[in-house]
Order: structure tokens, then C-alpha cells, then sequence
């Protein structure tokens, strides 16, 4: 063993290497993987060991062995890592026969948490099974041995190798290899890891390997007589071990199942489960309930504000970025990396290349390397006393709970820094393009531009004289001129930083500031409004007004329930569906709050009942986007790069919509399922497949669905949308508002926020008018308790909702002032004060 470490008992042992419990100088125990180099001869075997190195290193979860170092002697090579006292599921499964199912509860929440954090940083472990999965001092789920993972170097890539254990293969990775697979390998190990739990055995295993390859190409298990389990866990597995990969759930539909949602789950399993059967029956629903939202957000299942992580972030290093005249390093290094694996070449290389940090590569670099090869030329030296500190290992008695908290806030901690580039490169405008015209775009959504101050007006009306007086001598030099003019004028006119407590915003924030832009043209773009007046009227007509919308309410001193809002000068952005809807309802509530009926200021106008909003929705967003169906039974995704397509409910038409400046325009083209431009190909075959697995297997027939199949263009859409605490907040073309709430009830704002339409989780419509809700509110408690507990219910959901467009509007005009990028702390955002709505974070369909 090597010199500074001391070792213990033997834990474990595979065909190339041996696990041996150590301790180093300084006390800590830790596990010790010994290779031999005997076994380390060819390419093959050197690149494994080295992918094994490069992507254990960059992982750190709560629920992931962690990885400490590795070095070498004359003989061996050694890897150390996070000792887990308690053995594995495996050696568990031998003394205790099978589960209960509160205890597979438990883990299987871990385990999803660690793969979801794996699939977010595109990693596929392609060895999940019950001797891989180990448990800690407090029999917490340790995922490790990462021996056949592999590394998604770039989106839609396949892998193609045969690799896994027999019992926990997944069909397409033996049956399909013209095709390949991807996460969804580890999807089915799960399932199978879950059959194994809570009936004790794999779910096709025989003593044949061939028979057990053939069970898995047929799908051929059943469920023991003998083995009693619960139906929900029946149906869950069958969701799971379904042959075809792209109809296997997602992970956060598979945590959203009822089996997890309304069984019993304890807080911890205590040590005495490795043998004997605990008892859990004095768990009430309401302690499942907090024990499952506390399980998810330590297993950061409650984490995914971010919807795209593109590269997984070292553990223990910074992320560097590629400058100027690094290409050549990069180059240099891919020599170095070929040299290390080539057979005969000493292990010291391939060990010294495997434990450097990412070296991030800008879209598009020339001579860009895979992602897993991109090296940096400097090893950054490790001390120590911070390898002891990495272990997590300690030998003074803690209470369990507060280290855990503490792992926990230290990873949240490193997730930040490492995403706050991405969330600052989220947050800086695009360039404004030159005006393009087509004949068959149609741009939507134009706002006039923010007023500008008295100088900026001086120099705009001249411009416009000028333009009246020589149109034709208007070059683009002084029109270019002119426009940074302007834009110098507009950050003049911004309104100083807030205070440093508004500036604490949260991941959630994070994401409302990337997601919803204030939607404003920069004076810049002003231009475009007066240089062709015919053909802006043009445009103006091209505009889809799918419901009418009434006047705005009227902010005069003389409606005492109407709040104040900012002046242009300290709110320079023209109110949006946001804005409105919030203005409204802070009207509302603050009438109600004054004891006084609250009277809308357009009582004669007749507000439209709200037909087209959100049926069903799934969320691919790590990979691909947001697919949706709405009620009229169009199909809509909302991809990753802003652009979204709408299925009309014919199935044969559809728009592709794109966004220019900043999100302020759409521009809408119009096409057929079997004729359009070439470049949207990969989107008309995800276009298919969602609204195949949505229609299919999410998509109800309600009282308040239909489909409008004469409607083969200007279908409503998705324009943004954000997750919350405890609500999940759609914005529409058609200025309509829906929270999906995480107790699977609606609410949509329509007409402003003028008129509420809410749907229970058991899909009951009620139609409101604000005024009548807020009316109900003021007048003595009803005869019925059950009818008046849902009436306080739905004014609370209003009231969180005010909350919710608050946030919303603070956090633009944050952007606007320009406020930092990353979050200055850890927390929760907008306050949420209904104990009955879980604090999930689903990425399955709330139907």
C-alpha cells in the first residue's frame, strides 16, 4: 500500500482491481481502489481507467461517492474515495431477502436524485445495480463505481458500446447498437433496481445469460404471487421497463408517480434496517408529505431553475474559459491525452492528464476538441488538508443532520459559481439585427418604444424632420450614429442600483431575469417606426388578436383602491400582460383589505370566457425544451433556443415562431407537416414526438377541451414560462396567464387579470370575474363550510399569484438597472403561505 496510507480490510474486490478501507495521516478513513497496472496494458483498458478518473473527479453530490485523488506506485495505481461504512444494497439484500416499500421509497428518491444530477451534466452511468449503490455511516444512498460511465459530448449523440451487467442491460444497448442509447439506459436500471427492491430478486434473471438477454428482449417478468407488492408500485415499474426508450418516463415523472406521492416515507432508515425489518406505521401521510419535499431538495431533485447546464462542472476545479490562442494548447494536450493511452507508455501521463480541469471551448472553435479531452496544461496542486477536508470523513461525533445540511449548502454553493456564468451570459442582450422584411413573416407583440427624456426627444424629432425633408439622404452611417446616440441617452436615464437587500435574489429569480425580458424595444429600434410608416401600418395588421382585450384600469387619484405605480422615469418599460394582471390585482386586494367592494372600472365591457390554455405539459428542458398541448388541441414545443413550433389541431399545419430583439417581436412563418425548410428537420422530428407522447399519454378529453381543426394558422403559443416555489407560471400569445399549481390544481388570468378561471386537481371548472371573487370575500361566511374553505382557498391562490407577478416585475426591473448576475444568497423565493401545496418540482405533466 502505498506509504502514506494505512490499510485496513479488504471491501471489496472486481476483475481488475480490489477496494481496501484505509486511513491516512491525519485519521480519516477512507476507501482505496488498487489497480494493477498488469491489467493496464492496452488502449482499451488505459482510456477506461481514464475516463473513469476524468468524469468520477467532476462530480459532487450529496448523493455520489465522492471522489478524493488518485496516484500511483511501481506496481499500482490507487484511487482514493469516500469511505461508506455500511456496504452496498446488494450486501443489504442478502440479509434482509427484499424491502419494505417505505424503505425503497427512500432510497429510490436518493438514487433518482444523483442520476437526474448525472443526466444534467451529461453524464450516463450505464452500471447502475444494487452493488454499485452504497450507504454511508447514516444509510444514505452513495452512488459509485463509474467504471462504464461515458460523457454526451454533444446533444442528440449516441452511444454505441455493449457494456453493463447482465440482470440491469437495457434492451436498446443489446438489441439496438445501429441506433445507440443514451440516458435512458439509466432509466431502465432503475426500474429494474426497484423490481429488485421490492421483490428481492432482478426482474429477468435465470442462470442463463442468454435466457436472461432473451427475457430482456421480449420483456418477459411478472410479479411473484408469493411477493405481494402495492399496485402503484407494479404500475411505476411496468412505466419504467418499457422496451422502447422514448415512452420511459423522465425522472421527475417517475419521482411524481403516486407510488412516491402518497406512500409512506420516512425521514431516515435507521442502521438496524441492514438486518432487521423497521417498522414504520406510526408515519402519518401529512409526515410522508415533508419528508418526501425534505428527501427531494437534499437530493437537489428540487433544483433544475436552470434549464440547460451544457457542461458539467469540475468538482474540484474551476472552470476555465478558452481565450485567444489557446486552440493550439488544446491541440497540444489531445497529442499528450493519445501519447498517455498508446500501449507502453508510462501510467504516469494518462494519470496526470485524467486529474486536470475542463478546459471550456467557445461554440464553434476551430480544431475543437470532444468535450472530455479538453484539458488544461497545469496540474493545480493538492494539499493535504484539503483532500482530508474533500473526504467528508470526520472521527469527532456530529450530529448527522447538521453535516448533512452542511454538504448540502456547500454543494449549492459550487453549483452557483459554476452556473453564474451561464446565467450572465443568459442576461446580456443579443445585438440588435438589421431590420429584416419578409412577405410572409408576421411579427408580433411590437411595443412602442420607452419614452425618452427631453434632450433624447430633441434629437429624435429633428431625425424625424429630416426624414419628412430628404428621406433618400438619410445614410446608414448617421442613422447608425444616431442610434448610439439614443442608446447612450436610455442608460442615462436608468434609475441607480437598489438597495443591497433587493439585489438578493434567488435561483428562481435567476431564472425569471434569463426567462422574462421586459418586454421593450431599445430606443434604438424607434427607428424602424417612423422611417416606413406604410408598411408599419402593414405590419400592424398582421398582428392576431385571438380575444379582445379591454382598456387598461385607469390610475387616477380618484380611484382610492387603485395602487400607485412607478413613473417612466423610475420605470422606464411599458406595462406588460405582467404588469396589468398584477396591477389588477393588487386593486383588488388592497380594496378588500380596506373593507371596501372592489368595482371594475369596465363593468359594462363584456370580458370573454378564456377557451385556449395549458391541457398538459412535459418537460425536456435539460435536452430539448417545453412540449405542451392546449385545449383547442393544438401542440406546441417551446425549444431551448426560443424558437417554438404549434401543431394545428388538423395535425397537417403549423407556425414556427421565432423571437428577435430581445423577445419584444415575434415573427411567425407558417408551413406544412410534410413541406417545410429544411433547417427545421431535427425540430419537426421532436415536434413529432412530443405530441405523440403527450397525446398519447397525457392529453384528456374535458369539458372544457375541443378542437378547432379549421384553425390551420396563428395558433396561440407558449411566449416564456418559469418554475417557482409552488407554482409553475405560463405566459401565452393571447395574453392569458396559467399557474399550474403543484397540488394540480390551475388558475388562468385572462382579460388583465379581470376574469379567473380556476381548475381543481379533479378537473372541475368555475369561472369568475375578479369582482365577484373579491365580493364573495367581503360578504358573511357561508351556510356551507366546505364551499366556503374553497372560496378562501381560490383568494389565497389570487393572492400568491399577486405575489408571484410582483417578483416577477421586480426582477425586470432589476435587469433593466443593471443588477448583478449571480445570487449574492441561498434561499427560498417568493414566500409561499399554503401549507397544503407541495413544494415539488415536477417535470411531469400537470393535467
Amino acid at each position: 500500500m502505498h506509504g502514506s496510507l494505512q490499510r485496513g480490510h479488504l471491501l471489496g474486490e472486481g476483475g481488475f482491481a480490489r477496494v481496501y478501507q484505509v486511513q491516512d495521516t491525519y485519521g480519516a478513513r477512507l476507501a482505496c481502489k488498487v489497480i494493477t497496472k498488469s491489467s493496464l496494458k492496452t488502449k482499451k483498458a488505459k482510456t477506461k481507467l481514464y475516463a473513469e478518473i476524468r468524469i468520477h473527479q467532476s462530480l459532487q453530490h450529496p448523493n455520489i461517492v465522492s471522489f478524493q485523488d488518485c496516484f500511483e506506485d511501481e506496481e499500482h495505481v490507487y484511487m482514493t474515495l469516500e469511505l461508506c461504512p455500511n456496504g452496498s444494497l446488494m450486501d443489504m439484500l442478502r440479509l434482509r431477502k427484499r424491502f419494505t416499500e417505505p424503505e425503497a421509497r427512500f432510497f429510490m428518491i436518493q438514487l433518482i436524485g444523483a442520476c437526474h444530477y448525472m443526466h444534467t451534466h451529461q453524464v450516463i452511468h450505464r452500471d447502475l445495480k444494487l452493488g454499485n449503490i452504497f450507504l454511508d455511516k447514516t444509510m444514505n444512498v452513495k452512488v459509485g463505481d463509474f467504471g462504464l460511465a461515458a460523457l454526451i459530448e454533444s446533444p442528440g449523440e449516441r452511444k454505441k458500446t455493449i457494456c453493463g451487467t447482465p440482470n440491469y442491460i437495457a434492451p436498446e444497448v443489446l438489441f439496438d447498437t445501429a441506433n445507440g442509447h443514451s440516458f435512458e439506459v439509466d432509466t431502465w436500471s432503475i426500474g429494474v433496481i426497484l423490481y429488485t427492491l421490492v421483490v428481492g430478486r432482478p426482474p429477468f434473471q435465470t442462470k442463463d445469460v442468454k435466457a436472461i438477454y432473451k427475457r430482456i428482449q421480449n420483456n418477459e417478468y411478472e410479479f411473484p404471487s408469493d411477493r405481494p407488492v402495492s399496485p402503484e408500485v407494479q404500475h411505476l415499474i411496468s412505466q419504467i421497463l418499457t422496451l422502447d426508450p422514448s415512452q420511459r418516463p423522465t425522472l421527475h415523472e417517475i419521482i411524481a408517480h403516486v407510488f412516491f406521492v402518497r406512500g409512506i416515507i420516512p425521514s431516515y432508515i435507521p442502521n438496524v434496517a441492514l438486518k432487521d425489518i423497521p417498522n414504520f406505521s406510526h408515519i402519518t401521510p401529512l409526515e410522508s408529505q415533508r419528508n418526501l419535499a425534505r428527501l427531494r431538495r437534499y437530493a437537489l431533485l428540487d433544483e433544475d431553475q436552470i434549464t440547460s447546464i451544457a457542461i458539467p462542472p469540475a468538482a474540484n476545479y474551476p472552470m476555465i474559459s478558452l481565450e485567444k490562442g489557446v486552440t493550439s494548447r488544446l491541440q497540444q494536450q489531445e497529442k499528450e491525452f493519445q501519447r498517455a493511452v498508446q500501449p507502453g507508455s508510462p501510467i504516469s501521463a494518462l494519470i496526470s492528464s485524467a486529474r486536470q480541469p475542463l478546459l471550456v471551448a467557445p461554440m464553434g472553435a476551430r480544431g475543437e476538441q470532444p468535450l472530455i479531452r479538453r484539458l488544461q496544461a497545469a496540474r493545480e496542486a493538492k494539499s493535504p488538508a484539503r483532500m482530508r477536508t474533500a473526504s467528508g470523513q470526520h472521527e469527532v461525533e456530529e450530529d448527522p443532520q447538521d453535516l448533512l445540511d452542511a454538504k448540502r449548502q456547500e454543494l449549492r454553493r459550487k453549483e452557483l459559481e459554476s452556473q453564474k456564468a451561464r446565467i450572465v451570459a443568459q442576461m446580456v442582450p443579443d445585438r440588435i439585427p438589421p431590420p429584416v422584411e419578409e412577405e410572409d413573416e408576421d411579427e408580433e407583440n411590437v411595443p412602442p418604444p420607452a419614452p425618452a427624456p427631453a434632450h433624447a426627444r430633441l434629437r429624435e424629432q429633428r431625425l424625424k424632420e429630416r426624414v419628412r425633408e430628404e428621406p433618400q439622404k438619410l445614410t446608414l452611417k448617421e442613422r447608425e450614429r444616431e442610434r448610439l446616440l439614443t442608446r447612450e441617452s436610455e442608460r442615462e436615464r436608468l434609475p441607480t442600483r437598489g438597495s443591497e437587500r433587493e439585489r438578493l435574489f434567488t435561483k428562481e429569480h435567476e431564472r425569471e431575469r434569463a426567462a422574462f425580458r421586459p418586454e421593450t424595444i431599445p430606443a434604438a429600434s424607434s427607428r424602424h417606426a417612423f422611417a416606413d410608416p406604410t408598411r408599419a401600418k402593414e405590419k400592424e395588421r398582421l398582428i392576431p388578436r385571438a380575444e379582445p382585450m379591454p382598456p387598461p384600469i385607469p390610475s387616477t387619484s380618484s380611484n382610492p383602491t387603485i395602487p400607485s405605480m412607478p413613473s417612466s422615469s423610475s420605470m422606464p418599460l411599458k406595462p406588460n400582460s405582467f404588469d396589468m394582471a398584477l396591477q389588477t390585482l393588487s386593486a383588488a386586494f388592497e380594496a378588500r383589505a380596506e373593507g371596501k367592494l372592489f368595482r371594475d372600472p369596465r363593468e359594462d365591457v363584456s370580458l370573454p370566457d378564456t377557451k385556449v390554455f395549458i391541457v398538459s405539459w412535459v418537460d425536456y428542458c435539460n435536452k430539448y425544451g417545453m412540449g405542451y398541448a392546449l385545449t383547442d388541441g393544438s401542440v406546441g414545443v417551446h425549444f431551448n433556443d426560443s424558437t417554438s413550433i404549434v401543431l394545428s389541431p388538423d395535425k397537417i399545419h403549423f407556425d414556427f415562431v421565432s423571437s428577435r430583439r430581445q423577445g419584444s417581436v415575434y415573427v411567425r412563418k407558417n408551413y406544412t407537416i410534410s413541406e417545410y425548410p429544411e433547417d427545421l428537420k431535427p425540430k419537426i422530428y421532436l415536434l413529432k414526438h412530443f405530441e405523440g407522447y403527450i397525446m398519447n399519454r397525457l392529453y384528456g378529453e374535458y369539458d372544457y377541451t375541443f378542437e378547432d381543426t379549421k384553425r390551420t394558422k396563428g395558433m396561440d403559443f407558449v411566449q416564456k414560462y418559469l418554475r417557482m416555489k409552488h407554482v409553475i407560471v405560463f405566459k401565452m400569445s393571447h395574453d392569458v396567464l396559467q399557474f399550474n399549481f403543484y397540488d394540480h390544481s390551475k388558475l388562468i388570468l385572462s382579460s388583465h387579470g379581470l376574469r379567473v378561471t380556476h381548475i381543481d386537481k379533479n378537473y372541475n371548472v368555475t369561472r369568475w370575474t375578479l369582482a365577484g371573487v373579491m365580493a364573495q370575500a367581503l360578504r358573511p361566511p357561508v351556510a356551507d363550510p366546505e364551499q366556503a374553505k374553497l372560496h378562501q382557498r381560490l383568494v389565497d391562490k389570487l393572492k400568491y399569484c399577486r405575489e408571484v407577478l410582483s417578483s416577477i416585475r421586480n426582477a425586470s426591473v432589476q435587469t433593466v438597472q443593471g443588477a448583478g448576475a449571480g445570487p449574492e444568497a441561498d434561499g427560498h423565493t417568493v414566500p409561499g403561505p399554503f401549507p397544503t401545496m407541495s413544494t415539488r418540482s415536477s417535470k411531469a405533466s400537470l393535467r
